[in-house]
């Protein structure tokens, strides 16, 4: 079992008339009638997420310091929030950087439109579809030579 803890910030939601917390570090939010509640929703969301990183097979993001969170949010009340967390899977896998599976996000979604157009074009027009196709073609040479394909960002330690 590891234990994992991670700044937030608490505040009162006027608007919602609850509290409210955010964990900067890794883009969750969670709400509560009571601040023990809050903290409370504030842990369960933790595991999820810890959850899914090791669903993933990725490491969870570094948590920030806790006097970085407290000068970014001023208005709020800093807090660590620590649970005890024991991943189910061994991450034996090699973990994929962001930036590859954004890349195969891309291509999926570049793939579905090609044919989407080309489902849309007319069969009558075969010289509006040799111009599209053409273009289609042409994008997907120069994507494949701008030397990009090796880019990713670095780790954050």
């Amino acid at each position: 079992m590891k234990q994992y803890t991670y700044p937030a910030v608490f505040y009162f939601d006027e608007e919602y008339n609850q509290y409210a917390v955010e964990f900067s570090d890794i883009c969750i939010y969670a709400e509560g009638d009571t601040m023990e509640e809050t903290y409370a929703n504030a842990q369960e969301y933790l595991k999820k997420y810890l959850d899914c990183c090791d669903e993933l097979g990725v490491e969870p993001n570094t948590p920030g310091t806790y006097n970085w969170v407290e000068k970014e949010h001023p208005n709020g009340k800093t807090m660590l929030v620590t649970v005890d967390y024991e991943p189910k899977h061994n991450v034996e896998k090699k973990q994929e950087t962001f930036t590859n599976l954004n890349d195969n996000i891309v291509e999926n979604l570049e793939e579905d439109m090609v044919s989407s157009i080309e489902n849309e074009l007319d069969n009558d027009n075969p010289i509006l579809k040799e111009i599209i196709k053409e273009r289609i073609d042409r994008q997907k040479k120069a994507d494949d030579d701008d030397g990009d394909d090796d880019f990713s960002l670095p780790e954050i330690e």
